[in-house]
């Protein structure tokens, strides 16, 4: 996402068009229609965050982790909440894959590669699982 910061901050160099990304399944729509998933619907998060509370979620996870090419091969066949689970991991896996990258490049910020100005990481409710109400953001100079 493109925003235009209406007051500039001279203190922090901040001004003009900025990047933001979303790094959540839930914005995630261009990787939905790559994967052929399901768009997100509330139904689909009701159903995704029981999958996570009752533990499903992890079970799901370390198959995925552990198991080389399962996504691939099974990736077809996963249920909606499979696909929900399989798609907050891939965005958490981009999330950490560019924050390294951007912190590799770190010296040639603003001439080669855009400016990281921050990287966030919002978290919700406390009584909701963190797996569940984490967004993470990345921001970056246009």
């Amino acid at each position: 996402m493109v925003v235009l910061l209406d007051h500039s901050c001279q203190s922090l160099h901040l001004n003009g068009h900025m990047v933001l990304k979303f790094c959540d399944r839930r914005f995630a729509t261009s990787f939905r229609e790559d994967q052929k998933s399901s768009p997100w619907t509330p139904d689909i998060e009701q159903q995704y965050q029981q999958f996570v509370l009752n533990g499903d979620a992890s079970d799901f996870v370390v198959r995925l982790d552990n198991s080389d090419g399962f996504a691939e091969e099974e990736g077809d066949g996963f249920s909606i909440v499979q696909d929900e689970t399989y798609l907050s991991t891939w965005m958490r896996d981009f999330y950490e894959t560019e924050t390294e990258i951007y912190n590799t490049l770190r010296d040639i910020q603003g001439e080669h590669v855009p400016q990281l100005f921050a990287c966030l990481i919002l978290h919700g409710s406390s009584s909701m699982h963190e797996a569940l109400s984490t967004i993470d953001l990345l921001r970056i100079q246009s």
